[in-house]
């Protein structure tokens, strides 16, 4: 019986923190206007104030760019490169002098810190898919920067 009541209290426990955190969250989305509400017609007038971009009731953007597909504009039906980007290699690191800060940036989100001796390398993804598990999820759209990373440690 002592059991039974002591893990009724604990479902009890977890029945309200979710609870709270389900309120919590709701209120958050419902409350805070630049999460997923929908303009009214007084913030469309202010955004049309504030910006020559918004007009017909949506933003444009006027600026010419260009994808990483090699097409300008949105109008492409390309979603992916037909080859694989290539990447700066530097197999040539060298630590770091003591007391100075180097970042160097490698491509896309490929960046490396270097912190007086200590090599700090960050970039999301360190294989060949976006994926937990190695068989699954997209392909890299790049080659790996740094392919020596986790070969060496000093």
């Amino acid at each position: 019986m002592k059991i039974r009541r002591v893990l009724g209290k604990i479902v009890l426990i977890i029945l309200i923190v979710v609870g709270v955190i389900l309120l919590i969250a709701f209120l958050f989305l419902w409350f805070y206007p630049s999460v997923g509400k929908t303009p009214n017609k007084e913030m469309r007038e202010s955004f049309a104030q504030k910006s020559t971009l918004y007009y017909d009731g949506e933003f444009h953007n006027e600026n010419d760019f260009t994808l990483m597909t090699g097409k300008t504009g949105e109008t492409s039906d390309r979603v992916k490169p037909e080859e694989t980007l290539p990447a700066v290699k530097d197999a040539n690191i060298q630590r770091g002098d003591a007391g100075t800060l180097t970042v160097r940036w490698y491509g896309h989100s490929t960046t490396l810190i270097q912190l007086g001796d200590k090599n700090i390398f960050l970039d999301p993804v360190l294989s060949k898919r976006a994926s937990p598990v190695g068989f699954a999820g997209p392909k890299r759209f790049s080659e790996i920067a740094l392919p020596m990373v986790g070969k060496h440690r000093a």
